[in-house]
């Protein structure tokens, strides 16, 4: 059928009035019912005609045709929104084009009828344009990949678990300043045996002191804990959380491990540091320094305030079992922070270890970090030395 009759016109125009999308809106059912009338009639159609029409003398007294160009945008929407849905399948479309007022009947090539040659079409179209997608993202991903670096290689490799270990503070309860009871801590006290012992050697200590059940991290450990999390998922791994106040010299050993966190809590990846460093060495709060090439030993006070500069103490190690890791330590936040951000970032790792290590994948380094109230953090390398590690 290639021309409908007014008749079928006038069938295909009670369709649309009766349909869900035009039964709560009289106005745009009186204006299409009018319009497509007028226009089988071949009445002359004007911006009066169709206001005295639709709104009658209420539009003479409001001398507003601009509302009639809205009531006619309307009904286009209408009609689109009504052959998305209920009308999707009907073979013939009514249209009113834009600066017109007259309707018109076309074909809808979208309907079942017509829609072979179309879904052949779409199909081929469709797995040309997945193709070309496919392509496109193998060439853009092969662009954007960034290989690990060989500092981190051996963690995704090499099939050990990692356990990333936060350095957190061991507190207890006992009374405050202000006379009430709350979380203490004391750097001396760092573990259950340390409170103990303690309280062993005074006795005084056991009146209404107690452990407390919660210990704390500072700022440092979520940032940090952040940015290797994106790290190691961006190659598909992932590791275990555990907080150093919880931890055994063994989970060190027997894991890839990962520290971030203070020398200040006496935590045992100092002891693991100093076992495996041959020129470094970490005691109350401190940090020896064995220059070889200059053939004399400096001293680093890492007792510092903190709050505009602070030193910061890298180490990447290989332990016993092929087991791998990266030791962290600050005792303030801003220490770790900027060093895990230049190791993590990949391409601030590759020029570090190209410019410092020569494709070693150990070593131990210690930073100045200076930024204003701890933001804006510049890392400055005081001393390094590719790690020969002690048996």
């Amino acid at each position: 059928m290639s021309v409908l009759s007014d008749e079928e016109k006038i069938i295909l125009l009670d369709d649309i009035l009766e349909s869900r999308v035009f039964s709560k809106s009289p106005t745009s059912k009186n204006l299409l019912s009018f319009l497509v009338k007028s226009t089988i009639a071949k009445k002359q159609l004007k911006e009066t005609t169709i206001g005295l029409e639709i709104f009658g003398k209420q539009f003479l007294d409001q001398n507003n045709s601009s509302s009639i160009r809205v009531n006619i945008y309307n009904l286009r929407k209408k009609l689109e929104k009504y052959y998305e849905n209920e009308g999707k399948d009907v073979k013939w479309k009514v249209i009113i084009d834009k600066g017109q007022y007259y309707t018109s009947f076309i074909q809808n090539n979208t309907s079942k009828s017509n829609l072979k040659d179309y879904k052949k079409l779409y199909r081929v179209s469709s797995f040309a344009a997945i193709f070309l997608l496919v392509i496109l993202g193998f060439v853009i991903a092969k662009m954007l990949y960034t290989p690990p670096t060989i500092l981190w290689n051996s963690f995704f490799t090499n099939k050990k678990e990692t356990t990333l270990i936060v350095g957190d503070f061991f507190g207890f309860m006992a009374e405050t300043k202000t006379g009430r009871i709350g979380w203490n801590r004391d750097y001396q006290i760092n573990s259950l045996d340390d409170f103990y012992g303690f309280q062993k050697e005074n006795p005084d200590f056991k009146n209404n002191v107690f452990p407390a059940n919660y210990s704390y991290i500072t700022e440092m450990g979520s940032i940090a804990v952040y940015r290797l999390t994106r790290l190691f998922n961006s190659r598909n791994k992932d590791f275990s959380i555990r907080f150093s106040t919880k931890s055994t010299y063994n989970d060190i050993k027997e894991h890839n491990s990962i520290y971030i966190g203070p020398t200040k809590n006496n935590n045992k990846f100092i002891q693991y540091f100093n076992e495996r460093n041959a020129f470094f060495y970490i005691q109350d709060r401190k940090l020896r320094y064995k220059n070889i090439a200059k053939s004399k030993d400096t001293i680093f006070n890492l007792d510092v305030e903190g709050t505009a500069s602070e030193y910061a103490i890298v180490s990447r190690l290989k332990g016993a079992d092929d087991t791998e890791q990266f030791l962290f330590f600050s005792d303030h936040d801003m220490g770790v922070i900027a060093t895990v951000e230049l190791f993590c970032n990949q391409n601030k790792a590759k020029l570090f270890t190209k410019e410092y290590l020569k494709d070693s994948d150990t070593f131990t380094a210690l930073f100045r970090v200076t930024g204003k109230e701890r933001t804006n953090l510049n890392l400055e390398l005081i001393a390094i030395d590719s790690v020969y590690q002690l048996p």
